[in-house]
């Protein structure tokens, strides 16, 4: 079961426990909506978590309390930084919900790859050709082989032109693991894996 491991002003870190992060993501969501209606804001870390899946539907309970959230997430290593061949960021989502008179909330959700790594899975399946820009293969080179591309690293937000997605990712990794303890990309198992699929990551909340 999930648990408040640390609460000091408007911060807090719930631990999963290395169970499933809905349950931790719910208890952060409201304890950080108790927190933020006496504070004015809350800032809430899950560590020792999973997969928390689409990452601004934990926000909505925020929404619906009159409030603005934004919502964070690292995953196991799927992204080289700029330059690099060796995949150490996750992809790393980010989200972000408004709420607004007389409407639906305003919710933004993405991930930091090119592409989601999902679209590369469905490829290599039907032995189809992926687009230029979408991945490495193992060796760091562009490819367009799906499998092969899954064999190496996702490519971020603006591929190797640029620098911006993958500090972004970088952004996210830190606020996730050296601000409130969950494990890197890199040193989280995979989500694809059954045995010690004990990822140990984090999502954080604002």
């Amino acid at each position: 079961m999930p648990k408040v491991a640390q609460r000091k002003g408007a911060a807090l870190v719930i631990d999963a426990g290395q169970g499933l992060a809905f349950p931790a993501c719910d208890l952060a969501i409201a304890e950080g909506i108790q927190t933020a209606k006496e504070l004015g804001v809350c800032f809430v870390g899950v560590k020792n978590s999973h997969h928390a899946g689409v990452i601004v539907d934990h926000l909505r309970a925020a929404s619906a309390a009159g409030l603005v959230g934004l919502g964070f997430a690292n995953s196991p290593s799927a992204m080289p930084a700029a330059g690099g061949k060796h995949a150490i960021f996750g992809t790393n989502p980010i989200a972000a919900i408004f709420p607004r008179r007389n409407a639906d909330p305003l919710m933004i959700d993405l991930s930091l790859s090119e592409v989601a790594r999902g679209k590369v899975m469905v490829a290599a399946k039907e032995g189809k050709a992926i687009p230029l820009g979408w991945a490495l293969d193992k060796e760091g080179n562009p490819t367009t082989d799906a499998k092969a591309a899954l064999e190496g690293s996702m490519l971020a937000v603006g591929n190797t032109t640029s620098t911006k997605g993958a500090m972004l990712a970088l952004i996210i990794e830190l606020l996730v693991t050296a601000v409130i303890g969950a494990h890197f990309g890199f040193e989280a198992s995979s989500f694809f894996v059954d045995e010690g699929n004990q990822p140990k990551i984090g999502q954080a909340f604002c």
